[in-house]
């Protein structure tokens, strides 16, 4: 009973702890030798956007009235065509005896917040994969997440636990791109708002324009 009780409980913990990348391979449309010539992925596997080019941390700035820096991951994820990690970019206190009481008492919730030198949004983008709205909405709802519009644009909310909060996880397909979005709200981040916000601004920056240019750059550097 115990063996039969530990399969089950290890099946529930690798269905919880699907990498946003498999998330993404799941949601790739499938195709017949008759429509797969009409079916093109956004971008060829392995080549890379650099987050400057579809990132634009001026508006993040203004959004959350404080200074951020983007620091680009995608060399370290390879599924991904771009990956970038939106940070506060304050500078950290010096911390007296009152703050470290303060982060001892709150850091076994995991309520601390965002401080100086933290991760707001993990925002990544899938563009070597064919996904649709559609196959997207089915997914939501096989895993009963939760369903919002943001830009325009259907969005799947991922919630898990964090504390005594919500930890966020949106997802959406780019309507321009066809590229699929993953934005996930940083260690500290228990504010959906903040992971909203992120998404909206990455809806709403990036472009057909975008890759094309990125593709140009890319065959430049293989030739």
């Amino acid at each position: 009973m115990n063996i039969f009780l530990f399969l089950i409980s290890s099946l529930i913990f690798l269905a919880c702890t699907e990498s946003p990348e498999d998330y993404a391979k799941s949601l790739t449309i499938k195709t017949s030798p008759s429509t797969a010539i009409k079916v093109k992925r956004p971008m060829k596997f392995g080549d890379k956007l650099a987050c400057k080019d579809w990132i634009d941390l001026d508006s993040l700035e203004k959004a959350f009235a404080m200074p951020l820096t983007l620091k680009d991951e995608s060399a370290k994820k390879k599924e991904t065509s771009s990956s970038c990690s939106i940070r506060n970019n304050q500078k950290r206190p010096k911390k007296t005896k009152k703050k470290l009481a303060q982060q001892k008492a709150t850091k076994a919730d995991q309520i601390l917040g965002v401080t100086p030198g933290d991760e707001f949004c993990l925002t990544s983008l899938y563009c070597s994969y064919v996904s649709t709205e559609n196959s997207l909405k089915k997914r939501c709802t096989q895993e009963q997440d939760e369903e919002t519009t943001i830009a325009g644009q259907f969005a799947c909310v991922h919630k898990t636990q964090r504390g005594s909060r919500w930890a966020y996880t949106y997802r959406t397909i780019d309507p321009d791109t066809t590229c699929m979005l993953t934005i996930q709200g940083g260690p500290s981040v228990t504010d959906e708002t903040t992971v909203r916000t992120c998404t909206y601004f990455a809806l709403k920056h990036l472009t057909k324009e975008s890759l094309t240019q990125q593709a140009s750059s890319n065959t430049d550097q293989k030739q």
